[in-house]
């Protein structure tokens, strides 16, 4: 039975067959929003909502940022000398920094067993290189900090007048 059908009459088939296939899809599910497409009215929506470009928000909400990721506006965002923060709150990053140096010269006073003149030779150099520190609030929390590590004792005047060189 097979061999009497040419392949001219199975193509011509199969097309009829697509075709009736893809009329039945189009009733079934688009007939509704091509309604207007040969009439010349237009039914799509030109421009998406603000916000909602691809109408993702209606499905699936916002977005969530990663952990650790923080979004910024472009005039927010601050390089080199300049920043919005307020003296007290720049100085927060150099206050280990200068423990960290001071710790570092109290050691080598201990180890070298060195005296107060020592201590406050080594010291000009930190006080040189942390300037800003001579009028921070911060100032008497490190001194007091100082005071109970070296290994003689300091006046307030004494501790003062380290800062001086800044």
């Amino acid at each position: 039975m097979l061999h009497q059908i040419t392949w001219q009459q199975y193509l011509l088939f199969v097309a009829a067959a697509l075709l009736l296939y893809y009329a039945l899809i189009w009733l079934t599910f688009y007939r509704g929003k091509t309604a207007g497409l040969f009439s010349g009215k237009r039914q799509f929506k030109m421009q998406p909502e603000p916000g909602d470009e691809w109408g993702y928000n209606e499905l699936l909400g916002n977005a969530a940022e990663e952990y650790g990721v923080s979004t910024a506006e472009s005039g927010d965002l601050y390089f080199g000398a300049t920043h919005p923060f307020p003296d007290n709150e720049a100085l927060y990053g150099l206050i280990p920094d200068v423990l960290e140096e001071i710790k570092s010269v109290i050691h080598t006073v201990t180890t070298e067993q060195g005296t107060k003149d020592d201590f406050r030779s080594l010291f000009k150099l930190v006080a040189v290189k942390y300037p800003q520190l001579k009028t921070s609030p911060h100032l008497e929390a490190i001194n007091e900090w100082i005071g109970d590590n070296v290994p003689f004792t300091l006046s307030e005047d004494e501790l003062y007048q380290l800062w001086e060189y800044a």
